[in-house]
């Protein structure tokens, strides 16, 4: 306290030393960092946000694009899942002492009753419900139509590829249904488009 030494062997009055005081604790003491005050303002600039940061959706993919990819999780998809389903039937009928040939000409000849068909088609619908989800998801904007497109596409692409195996009837109302399980996936990832950009929005 420099101050009052030099008060005290000036000969200062009392008076005079008390206003010194007065003013240095006015202008002499600076707060800590922290510590409140009049005008003083607390926050600190470099501490993380308390509020919780929502990343914003990303940008819309081009339809062409979405269709594309929708068709390349539903009929690639398909096409591997039913080659292995259909090696797996291939042991499993091996194992119970059928030859080659006759494996070979069970698994060309489906029976829309078998097991074997019902696990195809189900899996089947699985991967198109799966690419109008992609295909929508990957739009963002006019989800109904592009999966609509991307079924019509789907249905007549699993239509040229079923061949002679069934009756028109039969393959008509799976490329019908493929058609209907892409529209579904389409109206999940819209669904899911809605949510996401509500939950973004803050409402």
């Amino acid at each position: 306290m420099i101050w009052i030494v030099r008060a005290l062997t000036s000969g200062s009055s009392p008076a005079r030393l008390l206003n010194g005081a007065a003013r240095a604790n006015m202008i002499g003491v600076e707060p800590r960092c922290g510590e409140g005050g009049p005008g003083v303002t607390t926050d600190n600039p470099y501490k993380a946000p308390t509020t919780p940061v929502k990343d914003a959706p990303p940008p819309p993919r081009s339809p062409i694009i979405a269709v594309l990819a929708g068709l390349a999780v539903d009929i690639g998809g398909t096409v591997v899942a039913g080659i292995v389903i259909g090696l797996v039937y291939a042991i499993i009928l091996a194992s119970q002492g059928m030859d080659a040939e006759k494996i070979q000409t069970v698994l060309s000849t489906v029976d829309p009753s078998s097991a074997y068909f019902a696990v195809g088609t189900l899996v089947g619908f699985g991967f198109s419900v799966l690419g109008g989800y992609v295909c929508a998801r990957l739009a963002r904007r006019r989800e109904r139509r592009l999966t609509l497109i991307q079924g019509l596409l789907s249905g007549a692409i699993g239509l040229s590829m079923a061949g002679d195996n069934f009756e028109i009837g039969v393959n008509i109302g799976m490329s019908l249904l493929s058609v209907l399980s892409v529209v579904l996936g389409g109206e999940l990832g819209r669904r899911r488009n809605l949510a996401v950009a509500r939950a973004s929005s803050g409402d």
